[in-house]
C-alpha cells in the first residue's frame, strides 16, 4: 500500500479517475492543481530545511539562485531602473519580494502549463496532492507554533516601553499603533497565541487537519487584514500562509459547503492508516510524537532566547529612562539663527535603541542609537522619519555617567557643539498602563 496515496483525504473528490475524457473543465482542474503544487513548493522552500543548521549550505544555494534571478527579472523584464535587493529591515514587502513573487507565479504557471500538456492522464496527481498536503500542513503548523509561542511569551508584541508611550496617537505610525495595541494586553496575546498553537497542533494530525485549517484560515484572515490596514511589512508572507490554509480546505470544500451552506449531511472523510503493519504504524506514531514535541520545544526555546536577549542588561538598558536637561554649556555659543538645541527640554533614552528628543513646542525628534560602554560613546543614526542634522549618516557623541541620576553628553551635532548635563526623572505615569481590569464598570472608561 502506498502511504502517500493513503494520506490523501479522498483523491476521487479532487481528481477525475483515469480514462475520463479530457475536457476544458478537467484541463483547468489539472492545471490549477499543478500550478498550486509548483507555487506551494517554490514559495515555501527552503522551509522547513532552513530550520536545520546542518542544511544551511543547501538552503544558501537555493537563496543564491533567487538573488541572482530576481534582480535580472526586475531590470530586464519588469523595467526597474535599479537592481532590487532583499531588505535588511525585516520586511517581506520590499520591491525584491514583489519581483520574487512575480517570478514564483510566472515559473509556476509555465511549469503547470507544460506539465498539463505533456501529462494528460495525471495518474500521479492524487499521490502528489497527498504528498503536498503533508508538506504544507507541517510547514504551516511549524509557523503557527512559532508565532503562537512568540505571542504567549510576549516576544512579538512586547509591553510598550516608555519611548513608545511618550508618543501621541497622531505622532505614531500605523505599525507602531498596532504594536502598542497588541502589546498592551498580556491576556489577549496569550489568547491569540494559544489559538495559533492549537491550530498548529491540529494540523499535525490527518483527522483534525480540516479543523486546524479552518482555525488557521480564520486567524490568518484577521492577520492579513491587520497587516494591510496598518502597513505592517509582512503582508505577502501572511497572505501566503492564509493561502496554504485555503489549499488544505479545498479538498473538503464540497463537504464544508454541504454542512455549513446547504444544511445537508456530508459523507465522512475516509481515514486509512498509512501502514498495514502494526510495527510500522507504532513506529510512525512514536516518530510523530517526537517530532511534535521537538517542534514545541524548538518554538518555545526560540521565544525564550529572544526574550532573554531583549531583557538582558544591554548597554542601552543601563542608560534607559527619561531625562530633563539641567544645563547646556554649548548654549552660550549659539549664533543667529538660533540652534534647535536651545529648544530641547527632555530626552528619553529608549531601552531598545531609540532616542526621543522633546522640544519646548511639544514636537519630538526620534533617532536610533547604539551604545559602546567601553568607549563611552553614543552613535546616533537617522530614525525612520527624522534625519540627523546636516543629513549625516551617523554622529558619534561621548557620554559619562557621573552618578546613577545624571548623564552627560558631549560632541558635535551638525554645526553645533553639544555639552549637555541630563538629570534622570521618575518614569511618568500613563493612563494606559495604570488602568486595571474591573468586572463591574458603572461607566465606560473612554477618555
Amino acid at each position: 500500500m502506498d502511504p502517500i496515496a493513503s494520506l490523501n483525504p479522498d483523491p476521487s473528490d479532487v481528481f477525475a479517475p483515469s480514462g475520463t475524457p479530457d475536457t476544458p473543465a478537467r484541463f483547468a482542474r489539472r492545471f490549477g492543481f499543478r500550478f498550486a503544487f509548483a507555487y506551494g513548493l517554490l514559495a515555501s522552500l527552503p522551509q522547513p530545511l532552513s530550520n536545520v543548521t546542518q542544511l544551511e549550505p543547501l538552503t544558501n544555494v537555493y537563496d543564491r539562485m533567487w538573488r541572482a534571478l530576481v534582480p535580472w527579472v526586475g531590470r530586464h523584464v519588469l523595467g526597474f531602473s535599479r537592481d532590487v535587493a532583499p531588505s535588511q529591515s525585516g520586511t517581506t514587502d520590499s520591491a525584491y519580494d514583489f519581483v520574487l513573487l512575480f517570478c514564483v507565479v510566472a515559473l509556476s504557471a509555465v511549469a503547470a502549463l507544460v506539465w498539463s500538456l505533456v501529462d494528460v492522464r495525471g495518474e500521479r496527481d492524487a499521490k502528489l496532492h497527498g504528498g503536498l498536503r503533508i508538506y504544507l500542513r507541517y510547514m504551516l503548523a511549524m509557523n503557527m507554533l512559532l508565532y503562537g509561542m512568540f505571542k504567549i511569551m510576549m516576544v512579538q508584541f512586547p509591553t510598550p516601553a516608555i519611548e513608545q508611550l511618550s508618543r501621541t496617537y497622531g505622532d505614531s505610525s500605523p505599525h507602531s499603533l498596532m504594536w502598542a495595541f497588541m502589546g498592551y494586553s498580556t491576556a489577549y496575546n496569550v489568547f491569540v497565541g494559544g489559538a495559533e498553537v492549537l491550530s498548529g497542533l491540529l494540523l499535525f494530525f490527518r483527522r483534525t487537519t480540516t479543523l486546524g485549517a479552518m482555525l488557521v484560515a480564520a486567524i490568518m484572515a484577521n492577520v492579513v487584514v491587520l497587516n494591510f490596514c496598518y502597513y505592517v511589512g509582512v503582508k505577502l508572507f501572511s497572505a501566503h500562509l492564509f493561502s496554504i490554509a485555503l489549499f488544505l480546505l479545498a479538498a473538503d470544500a464540497r463537504r464544508l459547503i454541504d454542512v455549513f451552506v446547504l444544511g445537508r449531511p456530508a459523507a465522512a472523510t475516509p481515514q486509512r492508516p498509512p501502514f498495514h503493519s502494526r510495527r510500522f504504524e507504532r513506529a510512525r506514531l512514536v516518530l510523530k510524537v517526537l517530532y511534535i514535541g521537538g517542534s514545541l520545544v524548538a518554538a518555545m526555546s526560540s521565544a525564550l532566547m529572544i526574550r532573554k536577549m531583549r531583557d538582558s542588561g544591554s548597554p542601552a538598558r543601563a542608560l534607559a529612562g527619561p531625562y530633563v536637561i539641567e544645563s547646556n554649556a554649548a548654549s552660550a555659543e549659539v549664533r543667529t539663527p538660533p540652534s534647535d538645541l536651545v529648544r530641547w527640554r527632555t530626552i528619553i533614552v529608549g531601552q531598545h535603541g531609540s532616542l526621543v528628543v522633546k522640544r519646548d513646542d511639544g514636537n519630538m525628534v526620534r533617532w536610533r542609537f547604539k551604545v559602546d560602554p567601553e568607549a563611552h560613546t553614543l552613535t546616533l543614526r537617522p530614525g525612520m522619519r527624522d534625519a540627523l542634522p546636516g543629513g549625516a549618516e551617523r554622529i558619534v557623541l561621548h557620554y559619562e555617567r557621573p552618578d546613577p541620576a545624571h548623564l552627560t553628553i558631549e560632541g558635535v551635532l551638525g554645526e553645533q557643539r553639544l555639552a549637555l548635563t541630563l538629570a534622570k526623572t521618575p518614569d511618568p505615569e500613563f493612563a494606559l498602563t495604570s488602568y486595571r481590569f474591573h468586572w463591574i464598570q458603572e461607566t465606560t472608561y473612554n477618555d
